[in-house]
């Protein structure tokens, strides 16, 4: 199997392309080509590695800004949209009427996290009962109770605890549990023993340290390895990333009573009654992790816990403390796991503030001033060109049976889309928001959205729900709901530009559609059925040929190193990578079908099915620090930026059709290796 290997920027050298621009160059009329060919080096040719030939010269003119661990589409997109939303907020503090309560609290939540003052001078008054009392706890009793009272209180639990709709009765809200407690990102951080690792660690043990030399108590590198070890002691009982992914794995419902099975250390009881809840049955992600956390509940000292649950509550909120606290968090989730060397200004980190929790309010004030209706119209059509093609393409596969077609076409022809924003607004009218009191804004709506999720148990699943703002850069699919959401926040340039190429524009956002219609027929979202239940509706056989094709994506992905020593996960990456193919593969045919009607030609020496690619390349063209990748393989079920185009690229013999590569050339995949799926 040909290998993409990684390519060290620093070695690499820049041109400029000439031979694309030929003598059959055309203007482009009435708007925008869609990409920049300065950006294009021609000392990469297209078969050999389209991630270079398309962006190194960008690459190399963009270096990665010292407040950020990658730098691209994405980022700089998120960017320009902050930009906007810094504008409308501090319009907001200069208007002496404002139109709605929303913008009321948008206004004193973003002056609250610009009061720098304010957030000095309050320092830990919001969790110093909290910290009091956990701090003089001699029982394991005491223990207990805090655990009976976190969840309404707001403060950190090793455990999760969420209302989502019921995987096998999507029109059902259920209560989950699901594992949590852990300072490093993941299980796997506590057990590599590459040097990396290593040092990660030794950086986080001095984390530790320092948060608690911040709140002034003794033997703070003692109290660091306590945390250290006990933390290690619950990864051990962590499901791993690739098994969390799989629902059959994560479903497991039973009455309410079995929590006590489980995990008898904690009051359920007593809990649910303090949060005014009552339900007959949970449904708990893993298992084996409650089981393993009681058993270390009674295991370990009263003291150990005590410096545990301190951590977590300082932790959990350290943002949003004194600048010493948010440094401390900085100088190590900033500077050693992402490698960013500054600190975001103020403002920004605002916002990022506002987003968690108040994300919908802010999205409303963006849609209303940066979405057009006739992007919405533009943007419906092309879902509705690849819902089109997909359904062509599930007919016309060979390797399905005629029933699970039907049931796949069942599926797809229930899909719904939301683009640009909510038709009705969340009302967050009743949570108090004052200008000078940062923490206390954060508490007081982390209540409001926890309390508003569980008055939702024993009510139908409310489908028009958003689980994004609509000025955030990015889309998804929901298996329960099945349906693609597409904010307003992502439908700008580079990634749907109305007055742009259509090619470009179906190769960037098509791509992005295609992709979220494809996550409903991954190796999870296939699982789940029209009604967006997890329920098995694959003949055997069928199943087993989709294992087949999976397996090729599994294989072919797993071979990529972006950073030494750490490879990309090819089953953890596998949904996303299928999902890739997939909507490129969509994306690439809705435009064939739409010239069809309009036309195309060549522009800037490019023909219209070059161009689809190019819009793709330009969607993830994107650089990080390697602590970045690091962080990304380990953790994140997408694969680094370039493998998103070199990989996705060679799977597709229309992108060797197109570019005229030869069957030897590096990004192109032998008929053997290529898995065909959608």
């Amino acid at each position: 199997m040909k290998q993409l290997k990684h390519l060290s920027l620093s070695l690499i050298s820049f041109g400029i392309l000439s031979s694309c621009q030929s003598s059959e160059v055309e203007d482009v009329l009435d708007g925008s080509l869609g990409f920049d060919i300065s950006h294009i080096d021609s000392s990469y040719a297209p078969c050999d590695d389209f991630f270079m030939f398309a962006s190194a010269g960008w690459i190399k003119d963009n270096p990665i800004p010292a407040s950020e661990a990658r730098w691209g589409s994405f980022p700089i997109l998120i960017e320009e949209n902050n930009e906007k939303i810094r504008g409308l907020l501090d319009g907001l503090l200069e208007e002496n009427t404002l139109d709605g309560l929303y913008q009321q609290q948008l206004r004193d939540f973003y002056a609250s996290a610009m009061d720098s003052n304010a957030v000095e001078q309050a320092g830990l008054s919001h969790l110093q009962d909290a910290i009091d009392a956990i701090g003089s706890w001699s029982t394991k009793q005491e223990m207990a109770n805090y655990l009976m009272e976190a969840p309404k209180a707001q403060l950190a639990k090793p455990f999760g605890m969420y209302v989502g709709a019921d995987s096998k009765d999507s029109e059902a809200y259920a209560l989950y549990f699901s594992q949590s407690g852990l300072g490093l990102p993941d299980r796997d951080y506590y057990f590599k023993d590459d040097e990396t690792s290593e040092a990660i660690r030794e950086s986080y043990k001095d984390h530790l340290a320092a948060i608690f030399i911040l709140l002034e108590v003794e033997n703070p590198d003692d109290l660091a390895d306590e945390v250290i070890d006990l933390e290690t002691r619950m990864a051990e009982f962590h499901m791993t990333r690739r098994d969390s992914r799989k629902p059959e794995l994560t479903y497991n419902k039973m009455p309410f009573s079995e929590l006590n099975d489980l995990l008898p250390f904690v009051n359920w009881k007593g809990m649910m009654d303090n949060i005014s809840v009552s339900v007959d049955s949970v449904i708990v992600r893993q298992p084996d992790f409650m089981t393993g956390l009681n058993t270390l509940f009674n295991e370990v000292s009263i003291d150990t816990w005590k410096t545990y649950f301190t951590w977590q509550v300082i932790n959990q909120y350290a943002d949003y403390l004194s600048s010493d606290f948010v440094e401390a968090n900085f100088d190590f989730y900033g500077k050693v796991l992402q490698g960013v060397d500054e600190m975001k200004p103020r403002w920004k980190r605002s916002i990022e503030k506002i987003n968690a929790g108040f994300s919908e309010p802010l999205g409303r004030l963006f849609a209303e001033h940066y979405f057009s209706h006739e992007s919405r119209v533009k943007v419906e059509k092309m879902v509705e060109d690849i819902r089109s093609v997909y359904r062509e393409r599930i007919e016309g596969n060979e390797w399905m049976s005629d029933e699970t077609k039907d049931k796949a076409l069942e599926k797809l022809n229930a899909f719904r889309y939301k683009i640009g924003y909510p038709d009705n607004w969340k009302d967050f009218s009743s949570v108090r928001i004052e200008p000078d009191d940062l923490l206390g804004n954060r508490l007081r709506l982390s209540t409001f959205v926890f309390e508003d999720k569980m008055n939702r148990l024993g009510k139908p699943v409310d489908k028009t729900e958003w689980f994004m703002g609509a000025h955030i850069v990015n889309a998804y699919y929901s298996p329960s709901f099945n349906e693609i959401v597409f904010p307003a926040g992502i439908l700008q340039p580079p990634f749907f530009n109305p007055d742009a190429d259509d090619a470009v524009n179906y190769g960037a956002i098509g791509g992005v559609i295609g992709h979220e219609f494809t996550h409903g027929f991954d190796d999870q979202g296939r699982k789940y059925n029209a009604f967006g239940n997890l329920s098995n509706w694959w003949s055997e056989e069928d199943s087993l040929n989709f294992a087949e094709r999976t397996q090729k994506v599994i294989d072919f992905y797993s071979g990529f190193e972006p950073v030494e020593g750490y490879y990309v996960d090819g089953e953890l990456t596998l949904g996303e990578n299928i999902a890739d193919i997939g909507g490129l593969t969509l994306a690439y045919h809705a435009y064939q079908k739409h010239i069809q009607s309009t036309g195309g030609r060549t522009i800037k020496g490019f023909t219209p099915s070059q161009r689809v690619f190019m819009g793709w390349a330009n969607v993830w063209r994107s650089h990080a620090t390697e602590e970045y990748l690091r962080k990304q393989v380990l953790t994140d079920p997408h694969s680094p930026a370039q493998y998103r185009v070199n990989a996705t690229m060679g799977m597709l013999p229309e992108f060797k059709e197109a570019w005229g590569c030869e069957p030897d050339d590096p990004l192109i995949i032998s008929e053997e290796e290529r898995a065909q799926i959608w």
